[in-house]
């Protein structure tokens, strides 16, 4: 059986690692769901440097659900209308953030 189910990976820049990067992966919505939201075959390119929001795996390996990925140009796409949802819940219920510098994003805060 198929998996219904994109899976994203990406390089995320990690100094920590003696590579320099870890590797994620993102889930989202069926294809078709994605198609609907504006997904084409060349939203994401190899290379391309985009910021990705998502929900992290629980179990603490790098990745999760994707909420939605930030081009360069500053365009967006989003993910899984389900992960949306929850995403302006959790933004809802949580206190008011401290802006962070992009060296301070954590992964579960984006990845870049």
């Amino acid at each position: 059986m198929a998996e219904p189910h994109i899976t994203i990976w990406a390089y995320v820049s990690n100094p920590q690692k003696s590579e320099g990067y870890e590797l994620y992966g993102f889930q989202s919505g069926s294809i078709n769901i994605l198609t609907r939201g504006g997904w084409t075959k060349d939203t994401l390119k190899s290379g391309e440097k985009v910021t990705i929001e998502y929900f992290p795996l629980k179990d603490g390996r790098p990745g999760g659900s994707l909420v939605k990925a930030v081009h360069a140009d500053g365009s967006v796409n989003t993910g899984d209308p389900l992960a949306i949802r929850f995403a302006e819940l959790k933004r809802r219920s949580a206190p008011p953030a401290q802006p962070n510098s992009p060296a301070e994003t954590s992964p579960s805060e984006g990845a870049k």
